[in-house]
């Protein structure tokens, strides 16, 4: 059996899929909460067929665990079980507000609000997925973060 390649390797690639990822998620429900999250699956119903397991079992990881980080920051809420899953998980007024701010300027050009660029650039298959743009992006939310 051939093993499937993916083109996220590093831990910041990983963990900017990730949140990028579980945000999104949360987003397209808002402001539903969800009662029983799986960050986890959420990451792993990405992961290609023919992929080790023991990749699908560090990516349900990767998402409890980034959900968990998300929530420290004050951008989720959701309360942890002990299964890998989040009851009651959110997007909270911060998490929504970092998403949908007007975007900085560069020169006389305004991007795009966040969103609008998360959305895009996770359409691609996890084997295509851009992680330069991921980076840029969460870059953005990183800087959006410290001064929210």
């Amino acid at each position: 059996m051939t093993k499937t390649s993916l083109s996220i390797t590093s831990n910041i690639d990983k963990f900017n899929f990730a949140a990028l990822e579980l945000l999104n998620t949360l987003h397209s429900v808002f402001p539903v909460a969800q009662r029983s999250f799986a960050p986890g699956r959420i990451l792993t119903d990405r992961v290609p067929n023919g992929t080790s397991s023991d990749i699908f079992s560090e990516f349900s990881d990767l998402g409890y665990h980034t959900f968990l980080w998300l929530r420290h920051a004050g951008f989720v809420l959701g309360n942890p079980g002990g299964t890998g899953f989040i009851s009651d998980a959110c997007l909270t007024l911060k998490g929504y507000a970092l998403l949908h701010g007007k975007g900085e300027k560069v020169g006389p050009i305004q991007l795009r609000p966040v969103i609008d660029q998360m959305t895009e650039a996770l359409q691609a298959e996890l084997s295509q997925i851009d992680k330069k743009k991921l980076s840029e992006i969460m870059e953005r939310l990183v800087r959006e973060m410290a001064f929210s």
